[in-house]
């Protein structure tokens, strides 16, 4: 490798957990003499660090590296793959994916700088380890200046062991971080000038159990949301088999956002055991029930797998009415997708592809109507709004209240009399929606 200093196009597929990697791999490279571009046609060196959780996902990688393969041919002169793809098929994307030169799994992403000096130096360059060392998410990280929040990997992993879910054999068994290292990364965080940390493991409520044998986020969450007041904090993805009571305190903190992600994944007893969850439906009701007692104004997200082996009618039925209940206020719907090396791939009683389509179709227009319904009983109130940014049109401003994570829910567009820069909380007056988006302006 010469010595001029390399450009390198960094592309994060996937979900936040994805992006933390994908931050502390560009402060690797940074701190080793690479030159960071967002112009894929200009650098030297495109790192991708893809997601294969489910097809969609998978596809979605292979495409990314395929474009960026044709690159080469117009002054790209390596293709690094990172992530969850090279840990899940190892040495075979090399022989899928042949533009690929180097692989870095995910127990590996602090040899990021080694694997591309080391594609230099020979054709294919690989670096997979069968053990995540939970202490890499200490290193430093590179925040996006762009975005006033930032997510915070408190765990790494999962033992859940889902019939469905690949992650275990991606991530390896749960691994809990030293709560005093959390809170120095939050610290950092808050200091770079950040309005709001997003607490986010495979599963948030499992915290601790690894490491001080009892369930600690609510202490956790409690200990962050007092390092600063005006910062706001928010938690997702609580598995439901581990809400326990004393989690529910955390939302007393008033910058704790009184939001939370709840993935349930199914509503029926008999498909959750297939799916090899821990509880039934009657005690995850009882835990919403007894928060929402606790917190009226609290929202409740939740994510819902239908098509599952074995599913009829009568189950998507109950799926339907569930998402139509007052027991939550919003569900990201996704098709049974079969992972090759999941339980759940070889189970009999597959759902035909047309049926799970029109289940999926009718589940999303459920829950698209009930936040039309929401956004429209909404004009007219008044809510705080963090300013993420101003909107692709260049006209509004766009933002986020306690109930709207970034990405993954609807947005805020509002105008201002007064510049509203990033990381701004105002006050926001709902007059008007866009389908499930809401209009405003902010007021004085």
């Amino acid at each position: 490798m010469t010595r001029e200093k390399k450009k390198v196009a960094f592309i994060t597929l996937g979900c936040p957990k994805n992006t933390v990697d994908s931050e502390i791999m560009l402060n690797d490279l940074v701190e080793n003499g690479f030159e960071i571009t967002d112009q894929e046609e200009e650098a030297q060196i495109i790192v991708i660090n893809t997601c294969a959780f489910i097809n969609d996902a998978l596809e979605e990688s292979i495409q990314n590296i395929i474009q960026a393969g044709k690159l080469k041919e117009h002054g790209t002169e390596k293709i690094i793959v990172a992530g969850c793809l090279s840990k899940r098929y190892g040495l075979d994307v090399f022989k899928e994916l042949p533009e690929v030169d180097a692989i870095v799994d995910t127990a590996n992403c602090l040899n990021i700088s080694k694997a591309i000096k080391d594609s230099y130096e020979k054709d294919q360059t690989a670096y997979i380890g069968n053990k995540i060392d939970i202490d890499y998410l200490n290193n430093k990280r590179i925040y996006d200046p762009r975005l006033p929040y930032e997510y915070i990997k408190i765990a790494e992993g999962c033992s859940n062991n889902c019939t469905f879910c690949i992650i275990p054999k991606l991530r390896g068994g749960y691994k809990s971080r030293k709560q005093e290292n959390i809170i120095d990364e939050c610290k950092a965080v808050i200091d770079s000038g950040k309005k709001e940390l997003i607490i986010i493991a495979q599963d948030t409520a499992n915290y601790g159990i690894d490491l001080y044998q009892s369930r600690k986020l609510h202490e956790l969450v409690s200990s962050i949301a007092q390092l600063d007041s005006s910062v706001m904090v928010r938690v997702l993805y609580t598995y439901p088999e581990f809400l326990y009571d004393e989690l529910f305190d955390m939302y007393k903190h008033p910058n704790v956002a009184r939001y939370m992600d709840i993935p349930i994944q199914h509503v029926c007893d008999d498909i959750r055991d297939k799916m090899n969850r821990k509880e039934n439906l009657a005690f995850i009701t009882e835990k919403i029930k007894k928060v929402k007692a606790m917190y009226p104004d609290i929202y409740i997200r939740t994510s819902m797998i239908t098509g599952f082996p074995g599913e009829t009618e009568e189950h998507f039925q109950k799926m339907l009415e569930f998402v139509k209940s007052d027991l939550i206020d919003f569900a990201g719907i996704f098709m049974f997708s079969p992972q090759e090396g999941t339980l759940a791939e070889s189970m009999p009683d597959q759902v035909d592809d047309d049926v799970k389509q029109r289940r999926h179709e009718e589940l999303y227009n459920a829950v698209t109507l009930k936040l039309t319904e929401r956004v429209k009983n909404s004009i007219g109130k008044t809510f705080t709004v963090l300013c993420d940014g101003v909107s692709d049109d260049g006209i509004f401003y766009q933002g986020r209240t306690w109930f709207q994570a970034p990405e993954i829910d609807t947005i805020v567009y509002f105008t201002s009399e007064d510049e509203v820069n990033t990381g701004d909380f105002v006050q926001v007056k709902i007059l008007n929606h866009q389908q499930t988006d809401f209009i405003g302006e902010v007021i004085q």
